[in-house]
């Protein structure tokens, strides 16, 4: 089950996920240079940028930015640095330059990031729970 989570990060544009489950993680590849990290991220199509846990990005060695941002959490609104992400990978579609949000997850979440518009704004991508799996596209 495990490799096939992970071949699906390169073979096609469509992702299969579990329907019983309260998320949908999606297998992503982050890269920056020499460093490169398989991870999941959950699909969070109301988050407006893509948020990655601080952990990742010392791990990754990416620079924040001198830019912040204020985030608005379901526990009131908080200042949350910027980063850009070289290369994050999803489905076999990868994206250059990719602005996130970093912040500290909570480590009994068991996320390391949330997977927001500020990826899925360039592609087209339909939820198909019966077949229980996700499509990507690029957008013409």
């Amino acid at each position: 089950m495990l490799i096939n989570f992970w071949r699906q990060l390169f073979s096609s544009h469509t992702i299969s996920f579990d329907p019983t489950s309260p998320v949908i993680e999606i297998p992503v590849r982050l890269q920056n240079g020499k460093h490169e990290l398989f991870t999941s991220f959950v699909l969070d199509t109301g988050a407006t940028y893509t948020v990655i846990d601080d952990g990742l990005v010392k791990f990754l060695e990416l620079k924040p930015s001198k830019k912040s941002i204020e985030l608005t959490t379901a526990s009131g609104t908080e200042q949350a640095g910027l980063v850009t992400i070289p290369k994050i990978s999803v489905a076999g579609l990868t994206q250059e330059d990719s602005l996130a949000i970093v912040t500290q997850l909570p480590d009994d979440a068991g996320i390391t990031g949330l997977l927001g518009l500020s990826f899925l704004k360039q592609y087209r991508f339909t939820v198909d729970y019966p077949k229980k799996v996700i499509r990507f596209s690029e957008i013409d």
